[in-house]
């Protein structure tokens, strides 16, 4: 179906997202623990920033195309 609205965002290996910016919010769920934003859309990704994407099981991140990476 498509849509009017466009994206400039590309998904890109988590290894690849330093210095890129967030296209979206993220969110994290733990199972009786926890369940809320892990990241905010237009967070800046730093190396410490990598383990956390990782553990929730995300191959990839949406970053912004605009963002100069």
């Amino acid at each position: 179906m498509p849509t009017k609205f466009r994206s400039s965002a590309t998904a890109i290996p988590i290894e690849e997202a330093v210095g890129t910016v967030l296209a979206h919010d993220m969110t994290e769920i733990r199972p009786g623990q926890f369940k809320g934003m892990a990241f905010k859309k237009g967070h800046l990704v730093k190396e410490n920033d990598l383990p956390h994407l990782q553990f929730d099981y995300r191959p990839h991140a949406a970053g912004d195309a605009l963002s100069g990476k």
